[in-house]
């Protein structure tokens, strides 16, 4: 193998090293918007919403939403992300947040506490918003994909629905 030959495989080997390990480092990035569900009490469960900012200095900070509670906007403190483990309070409403990061699912999987209680959660990322013009499709059309969906072929007629208003 000549030198020029051994000189492009290091290149390339020290590349892919390169990618390979800063794809897992911005999968842990804890800025983004993030969303878990909390279950308070059987089929009572509770979705938050979680966003998180990260400034040029660094610096994290954040907010979290509880829409079945009215609450927006509820300020985040001691956010920590490091060694794939994420952590902050809530201190406005006695909450606190730990977990970790499961590459496999892409989310922090870990716990919620408030007021002495302690609840899993797992904070995955939030669906973008929906457009400004979105508009719920017909039922027709809605029983059609699933139809298109179903591993038993069955046509949208199949399909029995209720109409809610």
């Amino acid at each position: 193998m000549t030198n020029v030959m051994k000189q492009t495989v290091l290149v390339l080997v020290a590349a892919f090293a390169t990618v390979a390990i800063a794809v897992p480092a911005a999968a842990q990035e804890a800025a983004g918007d993030w969303v878990g569900v909390v279950e308070v009490a059987r089929g009572n469960r509770l979705p938050l919403l979680v966003y998180i900012k990260r400034a040029d200095a660094g610096v994290l900070s954040g907010t979290m939403d509880s829409p079945a509670q009215g609450a927006h906007g509820l300020p985040l403190a001691e956010i920590a992300a490091r060694n794939a483990r994420l952590t902050f309070a809530v201190p406005s409403i006695g909450g606190n947040y730990a977990g970790e990061w499961v590459a496999t699912v892409k989310a922090w999987r870990g716990e919620w506490s408030q007021r002495g209680m302690h609840w899993p959660l797992v904070l995955s990322v939030a669906p973008p918003p929906l457009r400004v013009d979105w508009q719920m499709p017909p039922d027709v059309e809605i029983a059609k994909l699933i139809a298109d969906r179903s591993p038993l072929g069955c046509s949208g007629s199949a399909y029995r629905y209720v109409r809610i208003e």
